[in-house]
């Protein structure tokens, strides 16, 4: 029976005319046996392996969260009748495009991202791993949203949304178990724990920036996910509009992995890259979206909490002002 370890056989010895042995062993490896063979060729093993299959899936993820994006955001009431089979308001078909329609964007950017990196065989570096962990957090968030509030979906838009939510986790948490040899829940927590340290230690003024925003995602997203937090309208919100702010502290579980991925590139001097320059777009673009939503429910008379509205309004332009200028003018680190 053949072994897959390789063996030294001993071959017959050329000895000179003194009696010197000149050739004394030869390394001589067997073949691996034909178990071997077939179960590192297994389905499994090979699924989301190749660049090729990497690219196609973030490639078709990309299209479908695209069209949702746009439309959640460009006809936020049509989507608002079809999602939840409700009359729509100005308030509740706002609140639609703060969240999820804003954060797909933010999906979109990190898939292409992605789908660049893995073209260039670049998804095994810490920046690539973390936007795959971000992403299927972010998928798995939305839908362990839809599940506990499917009672205000209707059921085609649950089945769609746990369709795609489902298969864009399992890709991400696929090439990431692949880019990092394998999905270890001590490391990545080790690794979470470590970037919580960084966010105290910035190097620059714009990597603190980052960090701010950072912090702030994680504090929203405790503040807004598990419960409703405090009230945007002053008028009774109603049950879609509540799952609808609860969406958006959902959505800052991606929203701060890309700032603390923003914040590391900050540091090493690498916003120029372009990564780091769509991420940096991609969260302007969120924060415009945002504003102009708060904008016009501000313009049609919605009554607002005015404190919150501000607040709101004065970080949205913030982020738009700063990423923006990052994503016109970063500039490389200067060589050592």
């Amino acid at each position: 029976m053949l072994t897959t370890a390789p063996r030294f056989v001993r071959q017959p010895s050329t000895t000179s005319s003194r009696g010197r042995q000149l050739k004394p062993l030869l390394h001589t490896p067997v073949a691996a046996s034909a178990s071997d063979g077939a179960s590192s060729s297994s389905p499994a093993a090979v699924l989301l392996a190749s660049p090729e299959q990497q690219k196609s899936a973030y490639s078709a993820l990309t299209l479908v969260h695209s069209a949702a994006a746009g439309a959640t955001c460009f006809v936020p009431g049509w989507a608002m009748a079809n999602l939840f089979d409700w009359l729509p308001t100005t308030a509740t078909a706002m609140q639609l495009v703060i969240a999820p329609g804003a954060y797909l964007w933010l999906i979109v950017a990190c898939l292409v991202c992605l789908k660049e990196a893995a073209a260039h065989g670049r998804l095994s570096s810490d920046t690539y791993k973390r936007l795959n962990l971000g992403v299927m957090y972010q998928s798995i968030v939305f839908a362990a949203l839809a599940i506990r509030e499917r009672a205000l979906l209707t059921k085609p838009s649950l089945m769609c949304c746990l369709a795609l939510l489902g298969a864009t986790a399992f890709v991400a948490g696929r090439v990431y178990a692949v880019s990092a040899g394998g999905f270890s829940l001590p490391t990545i927590i080790k690794s979470f724990l470590g970037n919580l340290r960084d966010l105290i230690a910035p190097k620059t003024l714009v990597s603190g920036f980052y960090s701010l925003c950072a912090a702030l995602a994680l504090y929203m997203f405790f503040w807004q996910f598990p419960s409703p937090g405090t009230p945007l309208f002053l008028l009774d919100e109603g049950p879609v509009a509540v799952l609808l702010k609860q969406a958006r502290g959902g959505g800052m579980v991606l929203a701060g992995i890309v700032w603390y991925t923003l914040k590391d590139a900050a540091d090493r001097g690498r916003l120029a890259a372009s990564t780091f320059r769509q991420l940096n777009l991609a969260m302007a673009v969120v924060a415009v979206l945002q504003l102009a939503a708060y904008g016009y429910m501000s313009l049609a008379g919605v009554p607002l909490v005015q404190k919150l509205y501000r607040m709101l309004m004065s970080t949205g332009i913030a982020t738009v002002l700063v990423c923006d200028f990052q994503y016109f003018f970063a500039k490389k680190k200067p060589e050592a």
